[in-house]
C-alpha cells in the first residue's frame, strides 16, 4: 500500500460567491474546474488568483457553464498566460459562452470599464475548446471525464472526474429543481470520494416553486396596473427564458394585458434562441415538442422605442445591474414611483443589486458624483437555479462522497451549511470551507500493481503451465495457493479480459494454504499428497525477473533489455572511475580485502613483478594498480550495490594509506623506492641540461624539449627511453654523450 496526497485549493469562489476557479493536483495532474470573473470587480482584480498557480502546469480545464462568474476568466487565461492544456466544456455552453463574451466586451467597451482581453483573444479561445457530450467519456493521459447535466442554465454541466480511481464530482452551479424548460440535475451512479459542490444559499429553503410564480405573477400585474414599467435585470440565458415562459403563459390567460409588450432585448438574447432552438433536445418534453411544431415560446420582441411606452415589461441584462442595459433603464425609472424592479436572481455582496434589494432612500449612479432618489417599487422573488438547502442535502445523501468541499457561497452561508452538514451526518463526512488559495490535503491508500509484458510475460507464462496442475485455462485446484512465492515477496496474480497480460499485485506478506474447507475424515495418505505436489512446486519454481517500471497510472514488469520496446524510456549505462593514491605494497590490501569481501580475484600480475601492473576483481568491481603511479584504478558499472562497493573498497584503501600498520611502513614496496629514486636521477638531470642548453621544457612521460635563443625547437630528450631526437648532429651527439655520462653515473657499481 502507498499514500497519495490529493489537494484542493480554490483560486476563487472560496468563502465567496464569483470568478469560480478550483485546482484539484494529484497524481502529477493539475485539473482547473472553471475560470470565472468576480461581477462586483473590475479589471485584474475580478480575476482569480492566477498568481498562485504555474499555468503551463495546468493539464485540463474544464468549465461548467456559460456565465461570467464562471467562464468569464477564460480568454484571458488563453491569451495572457502561458497555459498550454486542454480546455472541455459541452457544446451549448460552447455556442453560448462566444456570445455572451462578445457582450462582455461591447458593455465593457461602452461603460470604459478595464477589459482583460479582447474580440481575438475570444476567437482564439473558440479554436482551442473541447466540446464534450452529456456522460461521454474523455480520456487523457489516464484522467477520465464524464460530463453530467447540472440544470442550472442550458448545457450546464457537473464533471466527474476519475485520476487512478479516485473519483472526484465538481457540480459548479447546479439545481436539482425540474423548471420550466430545463431538465433537473442528475446524481452519478458512482461511488464519489470527493465532492466540490456550491453552498450559494447555504441553509435556506426556497419557496414552493407555484407560490413564487404567483408573487411573480402578481406583482409584474400590480405595476402594469399602475402604468408603470416593469425592469427584470436579469442573466441574457437560464433565468431569462424561465421568465419568458411564465409571462407568456400568464398574458394568455388575461385578455387585457395583450397590448402591454413584454421585452427581452438586445443583439446576444437573439443570438442565444437560436441556440436553444438548436439543443432543444436538452430541454424538457414539452418544451421540446412546442419548438419541433413551429411554436417558438422564447420569442418576443425586441425593440428600440421601450423608453416611450407606459405599461411595459422589459427583460434587460446584466443581472445584478453591474453595466449594460439593466444599470441605464434603472437609473433612468428610479425615481418612477409608479415603475418597479424585480429581482429573480441571486445577487453578490458588493453588486448595485445587493445594494437596491437594502430599499436605501438614495443611491449612487454611474457618475460617482451624483445620487438619485429611489421611489420605484422593489421586489427580490427568487427564480435563482441554484440549489437550496433541501436539494442539496438530498443530492448528498444520494452522492455518500467521503469528502465535501464547499466553495461558491458566502463565508456565514458557508459555515452555516457544514454545520447542517455534520449534524445532519453525524460527522461521518468530512466537511471543508476553504478560503482563496488555502490548500486541502487528502490522503488514499493505494495498492500497487503492474502488468507483465514481452520476455517477462512469456516467463510467467511458462511457469504458469509448468505442470497441469498450474496451467492458468485449466484453474488451481483447492489444494493449490494462489498466491505464488518469490524472493521479492508474494505475487497474486488474476487474468484480464485480455489473455496476453496478467496483473501482478506485490504483497510482502506470505500466505498460509487455507484447510478450512477440508473434510474432518480426511486421511493422512491425503496429507501427505498434498504436500508432496506442494514440494514438487516449490522444487520447479522459476523465477521472474524484470525492470518494475513505475509510471502514475500504469505500471509494467519488463525485461531489461526490452525497456525501450514498453515504455518511453531509454537504456544508459553510467560507467564511474575512481583513482585513488597508495604508495605501498598492494599485498597489503589485497589481504584485507580478502578478510573484508567474499569474492576477491587477482587476474593479472603479482606483487613481486616491478613493471607491470595488477589486476583484481573484487565481486563487480575492476581494479588495476598501477606500479608507475603508485595508485589503484576503479571502474564499475553504477547501481545501487556496485555503487555501495565500491565507496566499501576505497574507504578501505583510504584507511590503509592513512593508517598503514607498521609492518606496511617497514616493507615498502621496491618499485615504490625505485620510483623515488627515478624522480631524483630525472630532477638531477634537468639540472644538468639547463647548465648546458638555453632553454628547456618538460613535457607530459618525461620528454624533455631543448631551444636555442630564437626560442626554436632544437631537439627532445626521451628520458624514459634514454633516446635524443634532433636534426642537427652536434647537438645531437652532444645531448647524447650527456644523458651517457648521466646514466653511468646513476648505474648501481658492482662490489670488487
Amino acid at each position: 500500500m502507498e499514500t497519495e496526497i490529493l489537494r484542493i485549493i480554490p483560486l476563487g469562489a472560496g468563502k465567496e460567491v464569483g470568478r469560480s476557479c478550483v485546482l484539484l493536483v494529484y497524481r502529477g495532474k493539475r485539473i482547473l474546474f472553471d475560470c470565472g470573473l468576480h461581477p462586483a470587480h473590475h479589471g485584474i482584480y475580478g480575476l482569480p488568483y492566477f498568481d498562485f498557480i504555474e499555468p503551463e502546469d495546468i493539464d485540463i480545464l474544464l468549465v461548467t457553464h456559460f456565465h461570467i462568474d464562471h467562464c468569464g476568466a477564460l480568454p484571458y487565461f488563453l491569451a495572457r498566460t502561458n497555459f498550454k492544456g486542454k480546455v472541455i466544456m459541452t457544446h451549448p455552453t460552447k455556442a453560448i459562452y462566444n456570445y455572451v463574451l462578445q457582450d462582455f466586451i461591447r458593455i465593457c467597451n461602452v461603460g470604459e470599464i478595464d477589459i482583460l482581453f479582447d474580440e481575438s483573444d475570444l476567437s482564439d479561445s473558440m479554436d482551442k475548446i473541447i466540446p464534450i457530450r452529456f456522460h461521454e467519456e474523455l480520456e487523457f493521459d489516464d484522467v477520465k471525464i464524464q460530463a453530467y447535466i447540472a440544470g442550472h442554465v442550458l448545457g450546464a454541466a457537473m464533471f466527474l472526474v476519475d485520476i487512478g480511481g479516485v473519483k472526484i464530482l465538481y457540480t459548479g452551479d447546479y439545481s436539482t429543481e425540474e423548471d420550466r424548460h430545463l431538465k433537473p440535475a442528475e446524481i452519478p451512479k458512482c461511488n464519489v470520494d470527493i465532492l466540490i459542490v456550491e453552498s450559494t444559499y447555504g441553509i435556506r429553503l426556497h419557496e414552493p416553486r407555484d407560490l413564487r410564480e404567483e408573487k411573480f405573477k402578481s406583482r409584474v400585474h400590480d405595476i402594469i396596473k399602475k402604468g408603470g414599467r416593469c425592469l427584470l435585470p436579469c442573466f441574457a440565458l437560464g433565468k431569462a427564458q424561465e421568465l419568458l415562459l411564465i409571462l407568456n403563459e400568464y398574458w394568455k390567460e388575461h385578455e387585457e394585458l395583450k397590448d402591454v409588450p413584454i421585452y427581452y432585448t438586445g443583439l446576444l438574447a437573439t443570438k442565444s434562441l437560436n441556440v436553444f432552438q438548436t439543443y432543444r433536445n436538452m430541454m424538457r418534453e414539452d418544451t421540446k415538442e412546442k419548438i419541433e411544431q413551429g411554436e417558438n415560446p422564447f420569442h418576443f420582441e425586441d425593440s428600440q422605442d421601450y423608453m416611450e411606452k407606459k405599461p411595459l415589461v422589459i427583460i434587460a441584462t446584466p443581472g445584478m445591474l453591474q453595466s449594460g442595459l439593466s444599470r441605464y433603464l434603472f437609473e433612468e425609472w428610479c425615481e418612477d414611483e409608479n415603475s418597479g424592479v424585480i429581482f429573480t436572481g441571486y445577487s453578490v455582496e458588493g453588486t448595485l443589486a445587493q445594494q437596491i434589494m437594502n430599499q436605501p432612500n438614495e443611491i449612487q449612479i454611474s457618475h460617482k458624483h451624483k445620487t438619485l432618489k429611489l421611489k420605484m417599487d422593489v421586489a427580490v422573488i427568487d427564480f435563482s437555479a441554484h440549489c437550496d438547502f433541501k436539494q442539496t442535502s438530498h443530492f448528498i445523501r444520494k452522492i455518500k462522497p467521503a469528502n465535501i468541499v464547499l466553495v461558491h457561497g458566502g463565508q456565514n452561508e458557508m459555515a452555516k451549511l457544514k454545520k447542517a452538514l455534520e449534524l445532519e451526518h453525524k460527522n461521518q463526512i468530512n466537511v471543508h470551507c476553504p478560503q482563496n488559495c488555502q490548500s486541502l490535503i487528502f490522503t488514499f491508500f493505494t495498492e500497487k500493481s503492474a502488468k507483465v509484458v514481452g520476455k517477462a510475460k512469456r516467463n510467467l507464462d511458462n511457469f504458469l503451465t509448468h505442470s497441469d496442475y498450474l496451467a492458468l485455462g485449466k484453474g488451481m485446484p483447492n489444494n493449490i495457493p494462489h498466491n505464488l512465492s518469490e524472493d521479492c515477496g508474494l505475487i497474486k496474480f488474476s487474468q484480464e479480459d485480455s489473455p496476453s497480460s496478467e496483473r501482478l499485485k506485490i504483497d510482502n506478506t506470505i500466505s498460509e494454504l487455507d484447510y478450512q474447507d477440508r473434510h474432518p475424515e480426511e486421511t493422512k495418505l491425503e496429507i501427505e499428497q498434498e504436500e508432496a505436489i506442494i514440494k514438487e512446486y516449490d522444487d520447479n519454481m522459476v523465477s521472474i525477473e524484470g525492470l518494475f517500471v513505475e509510471s502514475q497510472f500504469d505500471n509494467m514488469i519488463i525485461n531489461e533489455t526490452e525497456i525501450q520496446d514498453f515504455a518511453s524510456l531509454s537504456r544508459h549505462k553510467v560507467s564511474q572511475q575512481l583513482v585513488m593514491p597508495f604508495e605501498y605494497d598492494p599485498g597489503f590490501f589485497i589481504k584485507a580485502a580478502e578478510d573484508l569481501f567474499d569474492k576477491v580475484q587477482v587476474v593479472s600480475g603479482n606483487t613481486e613483478d616491478l613493471v607491470n601492473d595488477i589486476n583484481l576483481k573484487i565481486e563487480d568491481i575492476d581494479l588495476v594498480y598501477r606500479k608507475r603511479s603508485a595508485s589503484f584504478e576503479l571502474k564499475w558499472d553504477s547501481s545501487a550495490k556496485s555503487d555501495l562497493l565500491a565507496d566499501a573498497i576505497a574507504l578501505l584503501i583510504i584507511q590503509l594509506a592513512n593508517n598503514p600498520p607498521a609492518s606496511m611502513v617497514y616493507n615498502m614496496t621496491n618499485h615504490c623506492k625505485e620510483k623515488q629514486l627515478e624522480k631524483l636521477q630525472f630532477e638531477a638531470f634537468k639540472k644538468v641540461l639547463r647548465e648546458h642548453c638555453e632553454e628547456i621544457s618538460i613535457v607530459e612521460d618525461n620528454m624533455i624539449e631543448i631551444f636555442d635563443s630564437s626560442q626554436e625547437l632544437v631537439a627532445k630528450v626521451d628520458y624514459n627511453a634514454k633516446e635524443v631526437i634532433s636534426c642537427d648532429e652536434s647537438i645531437k651527439e652532444h645531448l647524447k654523450a650527456l644523458l651517457d655520462i648521466h646514466n653511468h653515473s646513476c648505474s648501481p657499481k658492482n662490489d670488487c
